[in-house]
């Protein structure tokens, strides 16, 4: 339904706005480092809803009224190769651990602005992943987006730009990292067929 569209894509926007404003005021800060221990506990925060809601959802479909042993076992049994886990989370933990740890060194619009590439550097590593090929209006679609982002954080020019050479190196090894993740998620979901 629309309305039911409306508000989930309104609270989406304003959380991740929020997200980016409270990101920006602890790393405005004289040296914040603690940006591994941020991402560890965002991420050990998503876990939990995310094992939460799958739980909920598996008991709803099946009518399951308590926990026994044969629900947990099939419920948390992976239906992709334990490797391909472990790269995604290796690869999840590190481009967000990295995107947080730059924003030591980058403002806030300077670091959206590359990570704004993050759809280039998802291309690419399909490539050579896993050698998929793109259209040329594929191709350009990506690059007018990546523009258009480039272009919208350009637009505040009223904020001090922090700009560091160990910045920028932080934020393209996130985006090294965010593509591995990415990859190898769609080839979980899609080859493997997890959920």
């Amino acid at each position: 339904n629309e309305l039911q569209f409306v508000l989930l894509a309104s609270i989406c926007f304003i959380g991740f706005w929020l997200c980016g404003y409270i990101e920006e005021l602890i790393f405005g800060h004289e040296r914040f480092e603690c940006g591994w221990f941020l991402a560890t506990f965002e991420l050990t925060f998503f876990c939990v809803i995310t094992s939460l809601g799958n739980i909920l959802s598996e008991m709803r479909k099946t009518n399951v009224s308590s926990f026994d042993a044969n629900f947990i076992k099939t419920m948390f049994k992976p239906k992709s190769p334990f490797y391909i886990h472990g790269i995604i989370g290796f690869a999840m933990t590190f481009a967000r651990s990295l995107t947080l740890f730059s924003l030591v060194y980058l403002n806030y619009p300077t670091q959206v602005i590359f990570k704004s590439m993050k759809l280039i550097f998802v291309l690419f590593g399909s490539y050579c992943m896993f050698g998929l090929k793109y259209s040329f209006m594929e191709i350009m679609g990506h690059c007018l987006m990546v523009i258009a982002a480039i272009l919208f954080s350009v637009g505040d020019h009223e904020t001090q730009t922090r700009f560091t050479p160990v910045g920028v190196i932080l934020v393209l090894l996130s985006l090294i990292f965010d593509s591995i993740h990415a990859n190898f998620q769609a080839y979980a979901l899609n080859k493997c067929g997890s959920n």
